[in-house]
């Protein structure tokens, strides 16, 4: 993922930050200018399934309503190769927010 596109996350959740020690202690990530990669698929599969649904659900909603939280708003953005209102609505859907997952795409 585009660290430039979750900027927001930082005020509201220091997600970035976060990103980055878990890089440095675990080498789980490869990390390119403003781009994070998982190294490993097994890796993110391992991590995704330790993780509960609803544990998923939580974090979904916090990147949700950090977006929401700042007013940022998807059309300002700019998403190398893809589409942010479809980024955004893949987080709203994880949280389960169906109606605004709907308005995104």
């Amino acid at each position: 993922f585009d660290s430039d596109l979750y900027r927001a996350l930082n005020q509201e959740l220091e997600l970035i930050p976060k990103i980055e020690e878990l890089s440095e202690k675990y080498g789980c990530f490869e990390h390119t200018g403003t781009h994070f990669r998982w190294k490993q698929q097994a890796v993110y599969e391992a991590v995704k399934s330790l993780l509960m649904v609803n544990q998923r659900q939580i974090i979904h909603r916090m990147i949700v309503d950090a977006f929401r939280a700042n007013d940022i708003d998807p059309n300002d953005l700019v998403l190398k190769g893809g589409d942010v209102h479809r980024l955004l609505g893949r987080h709203c859907a994880l949280a389960e927010d169906w109606a605004a997952a709907f308005e995104q795409y």
